[in-house]
């Protein structure tokens, strides 16, 4: 992720890196922005890295994703189910002219 386009005052939406449930999505608003990291309401003394939204590593809790917009969030989510079938599937079933096409598209996307 490049770094997050936030100001003081946004809503933003936070979920547990490992959660796979949408009961788990948080939407704080943004209380403080440093250089390095910022800081979101009910968010006491984490802080949350501006390059990638990731709260800074804490041994004793969670970490937490944080998302500058819903949309941000379920194109993630939609993006790492697709990843996920597309590794689980079999190619051995393919016809060559596919397995060029899908080859085609991952060098293209690069």
């Amino acid at each position: 992720m490049n770094d997050m386009n936030i100001k003081v005052g946004q809503k933003v939406f936070v979920t547990a890196i490992y959660s796979n449930s949408n009961i788990h999505i948080k939407e704080p608003i943004i209380t403080k922005i440093g250089k390095k990291y910022f800081e979101l309401e009910g968010y006491w003394h984490t802080q949350f890295l501006i390059e990638t939204g990731i709260d800074k590593q804490n041994r004793h809790s969670s970490q937490y994703q944080v998302y500058e917009s819903k949309e941000a969030y379920e194109q993630t989510k939609l993006h790492d189910k697709l990843s996920d079938t597309i590794r689980r599937s079999s190619f051995h079933s393919l016809k060559y002219s596919t397995l060029l096409a899908i080859k085609k598209l991952i060098e293209d996307d690069k």
